[in-house]
């Protein structure tokens, strides 16, 4: 009669089994966990890519905007919930009602050309008129509030481009954000 190969050991007891195994969960657990913490901190990094984007977007506008406009200005808002669909603008002086499916040929600001990258958000832009400069140079602040998952990033907490006294937690009467762009715009060929 032939011996088996380990007829002769003991197999694993019953307390290296559950130790193995917990062992095992705990590694599973902890994996998942920072699988999971990772894709929060990638669609963080993709959301506040987006937000730069629309912030960027919006400063080639005001560069490309009639000075003349714009320095007619004090302020103006938008809000935008993601899609495009959803778009509406309002300034200092005219409100301006911005349809992505029409051209608004006759408005200076051409509001087909807004693509929101899938955010949801608002934008807020002061315009001030540098003094000493002739009305030639201007100061312009743009502010961008959005939302990533269910968090407001800046002041603007119902995201409506308008800065109601409970948002404004600084009490500087101006929509503050960690996505703020400021620059200066001259009147060409002064």
């Amino acid at each position: 009669m032939q011996k088996w190969l380990y007829a002769d050991k003991k197999g694993f007891s019953l307390i290296e089994v559950l130790i193995a195994t917990t062992i095992l969960a705990i590694s599973i657990v902890a994996g998942l966990t920072a699988y999971i913490s990772g894709e929060k901190y990638v669609k963080a990094a993709r959301t506040r890519d987006a937000a730069y984007m629309i912030l960027t977007q919006e400063a080639e506008e005001l560069l490309s905007m009639d000075f003349n406009y714009l320095s007619g200005q004090s302020y103006y808002s938008f809000s935008f919930d993601g899609t495009g669909a959803n778009l509406n603008k309002t300034g200092s002086n005219v409100i301006i009602s911005c349809d992505p499916n029409d051209l608004l040929s006759n408005a200076p600001y051409k509001a087909a050309h807004f693509d929101p990258h899938g955010l949801k958000g608002a934008i807020r832009v002061y315009i001030s008129k540098v003094n000493g400069s002739n009305d030639n140079l201007l100061d312009v602040k743009i502010v961008l509030c959005y939302q990533i998952d269910n968090v407001i990033v800046g002041e603007d907490k119902n995201l409506n481009g308008s800065l109601e006294i409970v948002e404004d937690s600084d009490s500087d009467g101006e929509i503050d954000s960690p996505l703020t762009l400021n620059m200066s715009i001259s009147r060409i060929g002064v």
